[in-house]
């Protein structure tokens, strides 16, 4: 479509043209399979409210269908995703530098006993048996 000064213009975006591309096919397949639900799909017609009708999807095409339909919405879903992965990096970066200073501090210990067995005298253990000659009449 064109305008009278030549520039295109876009047409309305509407749920049936995202729900005849195949990739929006495969997607409702895949939805199908993983949430065990048989229709992602509903239209409410006749007998509803007129409020009410229209054509509605899974929750889970939600975002799906939003980012096709709006640009904007597609961004901040990949701002959000971005920032969500920066931040589980972040805290996985902790958790591992953590677990490490955890491991140092176990290993000094370990180290620590290792060198006091090395270090332990084994005859300073038993007691000569004269003193054990005068308790209780042994």
């Amino acid at each position: 479509m064109k305008e009278q000064d030549g520039t295109a213009t876009m047409r309305p975006k509407i749920i049936n043209d995202w729900m005849r591309l195949d990739r929006t096919k495969r997607l409702i397949a895949c939805c199908v399979k993983r949430t065990g639900i048989d229709k992602v799909r509903y239209t409410l017609r006749e007998g509803t409210p007129e409020d009410f009708m229209g054509i509605y999807i899974h929750e889970v095409m939600y975002s799906q269908f939003m980012q096709w339909l709006d640009e904007d919405y597609a961004l901040d879903v990949s701002f959000m995703l971005k920032r969500h992965r920066e931040e589980y990096n972040r805290r996985l970066q902790q958790t591992i530098r953590t677990m490490a200073d955890e491991e140092a501090r176990l290993n000094d210990i370990i180290q620590g006993y290792d060198q006091e067995v090395d270090a332990h005298d084994p005859d300073q253990d038993c007691q000569d048996e004269s003193d054990y000659s005068d308790q209780d009449g042994w």
